[in-house]
């Protein structure tokens, strides 16, 4: 079971960056149905805390994969859990830094199930998704 705290989760803590836009970098690919499953919420629970602090309306949202390398493994459960995330309609739009075409595959399925096919785009180069993130 993962840490409820620390870089033991498998991922840094989301923090705001600038001009509302949220980091998220995670650190190793989690295998084990259980652990995959329990990062994702404790990363959804991490995001939902800056929103519920902020006095912005609405955010974007990088998530940083490049430290993970080849990603390959999401478990049903933290595909569920993202798709569904209430938070996702105050998210304006959400970039994927990732080489992995796994990664690049679930962002178009999370994307669509949410309706936001048009606000979520994947990049393979942190700065890239920055400037796209920044742009209106």
């Amino acid at each position: 079971m993962l840490p409820s705290q620390g870089r033991d989760r498998g991922f840094e803590s989301p923090r705001p960056l600038h001009e509302n836009i949220i980091n998220l970098d995670f650190l190793n690919e989690e295998t084990d149905t259980e652990d995959n499953t329990q990062q994702s919420k404790l990363v959804l629970e991490d995001i939902t805390s800056i929103f519920k602090n902020s006095k912005e309306a609405t955010h974007r949202l990088v998530v940083d994969l490049t430290h993970v390398g080849k990603v390959n493994y999401a478990s049903d459960k933290s595909k569920e859990l993202f798709s569904k995330y209430p938070y996702f309609k105050e998210l304006t739009k959400i970039a994927v830094v990732s080489t992995s075409l796994i990664v690049k595959t679930m962002v178009i399925s999370i994307s669509l199930a949410t309706g936001k096919y048009e606000s979520v785009k994947s990049f393979e180069r942190k700065d890239e998704a920055l400037k796209w993130l920044s742009s209106s």
